[in-house]
């Protein structure tokens, strides 16, 4: 029998995905959709830092035997937007059965309430019709959030030995994570959120270990794990050598010619963008923030409920209150600090 999970969860995907083809531009939109589709369909080299990772995947949309060019890889963000809805409905089950001991219908049907309405966000929504990196992004950054999730539940459910015999959860987040570089730096901003998650579960698990101080335990590495995990995000990470390799060859689109080592740092550090020029005072900080609008994606009572849940969630369990008040941070007060765009461009921020 078909468990209700995968019901919810297919059908959020399917809903979302159906939504999504639906509102889909036929052909080139706003910004840089068309350079994007370009270097995709002759798997060239964007701008800085030169999005591997999604000019990759938008190549092998280039094939699909539908529409014109331009739709095929504008159907890339379809998808995996459509893909981070169905992630954040088992987020959703995974975070609510924990908090409440239980996993009935009306887990379910919370869960699948929140994705679609995540689905339907303006911000996301509007990401998922054209061709742009931020849809992908999201599916990446839901997947390191819910795998991570996993990790901690595991691990706290299991045999309190001394030993972690989970290490190859973090060693699929390590992959995840520095392959996520490759559509998009912004995922940076998500270090905090991911730090305090193993820093409180370690402590956790700490205090299961007899014998031993509390601190000597959180701090304990093991070598090989450790070494492991940074070869694993190196491994992810190598999508980037897409960037030297094609640029070896005669290609349309060669942003930077990054085949030398100086002119991959270029691309990578993004330091072609104009430096020093973006004064930020507290007017211009400000007015940053105000692209921030939970109120305006997710309507008044959307926001309210919001509240709610948050507050719910602090009586209920404190640390997935606090992960929701960390990721709402770096979301919003991060994304402004690391992006910093002028007021002409500070439409890119919801994006982000």
């Amino acid at each position: 029998m078909i468990r209700a999970d995968k019901i919810l969860a297919f059908s959020a995907l399917l809903i979302s995905f159906g939504i999504y083809l639906g509102s889909l531009a036929n052909t080139v939109s706003f910004f840089d959709s068309g350079e994007l589709i370009s270097g995709a369909a002759t798997l060239g080299i964007s701008h800085p830092p030169g999005y591997p990772l999604y000019i990759l995947t938008g190549h092998i949309f280039s094939y699909l035997p539908i529409g014109n060019l331009a739709f095929r890889i504008n159907m890339c963000s379809a998808l995996f937007g459509a893909l981070a809805v169905f992630v954040i409905y088992f987020i959703a089950v995974q975070l609510l059965s924990t908090l409440f001991k239980d996993n009935d219908y009306r887990i379910k049907f919370t869960a699948f309430s929140t994705a679609l309405i995540f689905a339907l966000s303006l911000n996301h929504w509007g990401q998922t019709n054209m061709s742009e990196v931020y849809a992908l992004n999201t599916f990446l950054v839901a997947l390191l959030i819910f795998i991570l999730i996993l990790w901690r539940e595991k691990a706290l459910s299991q045999d309190r030995t001394g030993k972690n015999n989970l290490s190859s959860w973090l060693y699929l987040f390590s992959f995840l994570f520095g392959l996520g570089f490759g559509d998009h730096h912004t995922i940076l901003v998500m270090v905090p959120a991911f730090l305090f998650v193993i820093f409180i579960t370690r402590w956790q698990l700490s205090a299961e270990i007899k014998g031993l101080p509390k601190m000597f335990c959180l701090l304990r590495l093991d070598i090989k794990v450790l070494c492991l995990l940074i070869l694993f995000f190196l491994l992810g990470f190598s999508v980037y050598l897409y960037l030297p390799i094609r640029s070896s060859v005669d290609i349309i689109m060669n942003w930077g010619d990054p085949d030398t080592f100086e002119q991959f740092r270029w691309m990578f550090l993004r330091e072609g963008y104009p430096k020093g020029q973006v004064l930020r005072d507290w007017t211009l900080f400000f007015d940053q923030l105000k692209t921030i609008n939970l109120m305006y994606e997710y309507t008044i009572l959307g926001f309210i409920l919001g509240l709610v849940g948050i507050l719910r969630f602090f009586i209920r369990g404190w640390f997935f209150a606090s992960i929701t008040v960390i990721v709402l941070m770096v979301l919003s007060v991060g994304v402004v600090i690391y992006g910093n765009p002028p007021k002409e461009n500070i439409f890119l921020i919801e994006a982000f």
